[in-house]
């Protein structure tokens, strides 16, 4: 059955076997490519972490004979000590102990290397590109059930277009970011659905709990906006400090012991300012507070209580859903997929405007990536931040015409993207058979294969809607 279907089998299409069907499943080569990367990452993975535990034991049948050839390597030593001068022969059952020990680090070794050449070359994530209707999400819809099917943690985006074109409230934070609460719980409860016991069995992460804002950045950025009015009220306060000592100097009071023997009165005054501006600013700046869930959720037990925080609290949903996001780049437990669909949606104007756009190119609209949802999904080069996760996105051309891109720009490597082209005309051939197969056309004239060929071009998309109509 695969060879009947397979058409140009090393090119574009493959037949799967079924085991609920007598007819398989067609599948294109991306998809079984990508596949065979996910089976590879949880294989190395899983390596990777048995070793860490120390639970990688050598093979049966090696440590036998190993301890065959030991057992009889003591047995000889021991006979020709005791030839040689009656004994055990202790001296030649040290060097042998030593050899042994020598061998299996060396042994160790050799196993290692290869497979840490591998661990390393292992991809982090993959771009999926090719024109409309080809197939981009045909093949994402078969990796997710899979991943799923196989305990990975899936964290899957279909339409990253919505959090820019729907309608919601939002609300522009000091570091620029328009947070989305209502749609980063929506975001929340769909990951929840799928991965609740998953979540659930994963610990948290304590140092870095806890840093993200309430627009998602890092604590540490967001209080940077706060750095302008701390300069005003330490200005303000040095003036008066200032104002102060010139009084004294006109009184004639002394200055302290410890700087007594300056003998430059303008240095001296400069070194006494700077030491109170950077008292003044420690103290000011312990005194901003930066809107935490950590001050009313301290301690979760689990990712998952993050996540049902965000739920319960709408004000503090996108600072959950970025904790989230934090954890599992940090977790190691588990295989994470990361799959996004329409992902260069998330990079024109949204139909949000805002005065602050005024003039500038993008004509009085905010940019779908300064809102905080469609933020959290645009950084494809963050994939190499999950210590176990891969990321897939695919590119969507139904609202916009496909043009030149260069996603080098956007963190994306060459070897990293895998085109999804349109059917040859046997790979047509073979979809049309595998439709009749399945039943889903009736009484297709064979003569008008390339007819339909033609007009569709060899599009999924089109042959279907074309078929469908009228067979």
């Amino acid at each position: 059955c695969g060879r009947l279907f397979s058409g140009e089998l090393s090119r574009d299409v493959e037949m799967i076997p079924s085991a609920t069907s007598p007819i398989g499943v067609m599948l294109r080569k991306a998809t079984l490519e990508l596949q065979m990367q996910l089976e590879l990452f949880a294989r190395v993975h899983a390596k990777s972490s048995a070793d860490t535990r120390g639970e990688t034991p050598l093979p049966r049948k090696r440590k036998e004979t190993r301890k065959d050839g030991e057992r009889d390597a003591r047995e000889k030593k021991k006979d020709e000590g005791k030839d040689k001068d009656g004994g055990v022969g202790g001296r030649g059952l040290e060097e042998i102990g030593s050899r042994r020990s020598e061998d299996e680090w060396r042994e160790r070794l050799s196993e290692l290397r290869p497979f840490d050449a591998r661990l390393a070359a292992v991809q982090r994530g993959f771009l999926l590109d090719g024109h409309r209707g080809v197939g981009k999400s045909c093949v994402l819809n078969y990796l997710i059930p899979w991943a799923r099917e196989n305990n990975w943690l899936v964290v899957y985006e279909p339409l990253p277009s919505r959090y820019a074109r729907e309608i919601g409230d939002i609300k522009r934070s000091s570091a620029g970011v328009y947070i989305q609460s209502s749609f980063s719980q929506e975001f929340l409860e769909r990951l929840g659905r799928f991965n609740r016991r998953l979540l659930e069995e994963l610990p948290v992460a304590r140092r870095c709990y806890g840093q993200a804002a309430l627009d998602g950045v890092h604590r540490l950025y967001a209080e940077r906006s706060y750095h302008s009015l701390l300069e005003k009220a330490l200005e303000k306060d040095l003036d008066e400090i200032r104002e102060q000592r010139d009084e004294e100097l006109k009184r004639g009071s002394p200055h302290s012991g410890k700087d007594a023997d300056l003998l430059d009165s303008q240095l001296r005054e400069e070194i006494l300012l700077a030491r109170e501006r950077l008292a003044l600013w420690h103290t000011y700046r312990r005194e901003v507070s930066i809107p935490s869930m950590k001050s009313r959720l301290p301690n979760p037990a689990s990712v998952w209580e993050i996540a049902e925080f965000g739920l319960q609290n709408e004000a503090f949903a996108t600072q959950a859903l970025y904790e989230v996001w934090e954890q599992l780049k940090k977790q190691t437990q588990l295989n994470v997929l990361i799959a996004v669909d329409e992902w260069n949606e998330c990079f024109p104007v949204s139909e949000y405007v805002s005065m602050r756009y005024e003039g500038t190119r993008f004509n009085g609209h905010i940019p779908a990536f300064h809102l905080s949802t469609p933020r959290l999904l645009s950084r494809f080069d963050d994939a190499q931040q999950f210590q176990r996760g891969l990321k897939i996105c695919a590119t969507s051309w139904r609202r916009s015409n496909r043009r030149d891109y260069r996603p080098d720009l956007l963190g994306v490597r060459q070897e990293e993207i895998r085109t999804v082209r349109n059917f040859s005309p046997l790979e047509f051939a073979n979809f049309v058979a595998y439709y009749h197969k399945k039943k889903i056309l009736h009484e297709f004239p064979r003569e008008k294969l390339d007819y339909f060929y033609m007009l569709s071009g060899g599009n999924g998309f089109q042959a279907r809607r074309l078929l469908a109509s009228l067979y």
